[in-house]
């Protein structure tokens, strides 16, 4: 039987890991500040904690729910970590540096059920669910890779391996840890989740997370067009999102924002563009154009830069607000639709650091 852990945790759910101590209630808010806010990742730097609490913490607890296995530092500065569970399956987590803010793609799964033809983590098919405390721990571990101080301005995008409202029960788990002020303390303003669209998941989160921003990965302004390229339209017809977001707007603390993929001759004319506008009207919304990142085996291509341009400058003259996504640690595989959770893909720890010139 393995070793639980404490990390990740909520508040209440450590006072009943810890119940089995009997310690005071201060003493269990002690260890939860340390985890979070001060990012201490073992009791043995829980200073204000009496050395033999901090013995019986460090034999009675594992502290390595997950093992980073492996990186992959891109040129621009993006890394990508793999991580090995305790089952022994992977998980991928990219941070991506920024001037004005730091910003963690979190996976929710292992794998993906929806194949979706663009990405490469639906062409590993599903593994499992990950864990609210495993969520969590990515982003603590990286937070503290990275020496992070509580003060660093950071975003959180729900955009790494899977469905993240297939994994609904766990993020209702770690964004309470997430955006406690006395736990990492993000502003849910800076939050992401990015989803294809599971209507009745997708209005729970709504009613829970209201201030959390949502991407919808629409891709395609026909349903013939998801239907080839994104099976999941067949059981989960992105129009009951749309309907949904509709019917919620008034709810909704920020605009939707509308993320599609930029595929060469699939779904990059003008006449899609003119498509997009029409199926999206009724909802406040922005859009993000995703240039393609091709990965092996994909017979897709990405469009053109006039291309995006065009279509861009399409939306634009219709009075949104568009956005055109930089693809961001391309050449070590850790960009948008590229995680693909397998060890012999990455690079070595010892090998992490890209050669000069």
């Amino acid at each position: 039987m393995s070793t639980p852990s404490l990390l990740g945790l909520s508040l209440p759910a450590l006072e009943e890991a810890l119940a089995p101590l009997r310690l005071k209630a201060f003493q269990v808010r002690q260890i939860y500040r340390w985890m979070y806010n001060a990012r201490r990742l073992h009791p043995r730097e829980m200073t204000n904690l009496s050395k033999t609490l901090r013995e019986t913490l460090e034999k009675s607890y594992s502290w390595e729910p997950l093992l980073l296995e492996k990186t992959a530092l891109s040129q621009d500065g993006s890394e990508k970590m793999l991580f090995r569970l305790p089952d022994g399956h992977r998980v991928e987590t990219v941070y991506i540096p920024e001037k004005e803010r730091k910003t963690f793609c979190l996976s929710t799964q292992v794998g993906c059920k929806f194949r979706c033809r663009f990405c490469h983590t639906g062409a590993m098919g599903f593994r499992r669910n990950l864990t609210g405390q495993e969520i969590v721990f990515q982003l603590l571990f990286a937070l503290n890779r990275y020496s992070l101080p509580p003060t660093e301005r950071i975003n959180i995008v729900f955009m790494g391996m899977g469905e993240p409202l297939e994994n609904l029960p766990a993020l209702k788990e770690a964004l309470p840890v997430i955006t406690d002020p006395e736990g990492i303390a993000v502003s849910t303003r800076r939050i992401t989740l990015s989803t294809l669209g599971i209507a009745d998941k997708l209005e729970e989160f709504i009613r829970l997370f209201p201030a959390v921003k949502i991407a919808l990965s629409l891709h395609f302004p026909t349903p013939e067009g998801r239907l080839l390229y994104m099976p999941a339209q067949r059981v989960h017809p992105v129009e009951e999102s749309l309907d949904l977001l509709r019917r919620l707007k008034e709810r909704l603390r920020h605009r939707v924002t509308f993320e599609y993929i930029m595929l060469r001759g699939v779904n990059d004319s003008l006449e899609d563009a003119l498509a997009l506008e029409k199926l999206t009207r009724g909802i406040p919304r922005k859009f993000n154009l995703i240039p393609f990142n091709p990965f092996p085996g994909s017979p897709l291509l990405p469009s053109s830069p006039e291309k995006v341009d065009l279509f861009a400058e399409r939306l634009r003259k219709s009075g949104f607000v568009v956005t055109v996504r930089e693809s961001r640690g391309q050449d070590v595989q850790a960009s948008c639709g590229n995680l693909f959770a397998l060890a012999e893909e990455t690079t070595t720890l010892e090998e992490e650091r890209p050669k000069e010139g």
